[in-house]
């Protein structure tokens, strides 16, 4: 499980077990609700673009979206929305800024640290997250916590005595 934590602020996350969204749009709109769905459901990141195309591009807000699958982790930026990826040789700014749709990036295995929006100062509140939606400023994942995790699954058998 990844260690996620959020800063209160003013634009929507939506958040889930393998899906986690900042968008500029209102909790209560068509297109968080669509969203939402989607992740409650466990589609796949093609199946939540999908979604929001529905809706037609001039009416698909700015939006960070990072998608967990199969192990590897994928950003989708569109407009200014974006995140900043923490790693060893990093940090790393990636949006969508003066693309027509949306930019699609693979988030390298050496990265331990996402958040998406600006990331927090040192004195701005941090809180937990769960699943669901709820006003932020930033949502901060620790993909380090989801390795450990994994590590901790390993089963050794038994020495023979």
């Amino acid at each position: 499980m990844t260690d996620v934590s959020y800063v209160p602020g003013d634009r929507t996350a939506i958040v889930g077990e393998c899906c986690w969204v900042l968008v500029d749009a209102a909790p209560d709109s068509a297109v968080v609700s669509a969203i939402w769905r989607g992740i409650e459901q466990a589609s796949r990141l093609d199946v939540l673009v999908a979604d929001l195309l529905k809706f037609g591009f001039e009416q698909v807000p700015e939006f960070v979206m990072l998608s967990a699958v199969d192990g590897r982790h994928h950003l989708i930026c569109r407009g200014r929305a974006g995140a900043t990826l923490v790693g060893d040789d990093l940090p790393e700014r990636v949006d969508g800024q003066g693309l027509t749709t949306w930019l699609e990036h693979p988030v390298a295995a050496a990265v331990q640290q996402v958040v998406l929006g600006k990331p927090p100062g040192d004195s701005d509140l941090q809180l937990p997250a769960s699943a669901g939606v709820f006003l932020a400023h930033s949502v901060s994942l620790d993909l380090t916590a989801a390795s450990r995790d994994r590590g901790h699954d390993v089963l050794t058998p038994p020495v023979p005595s």
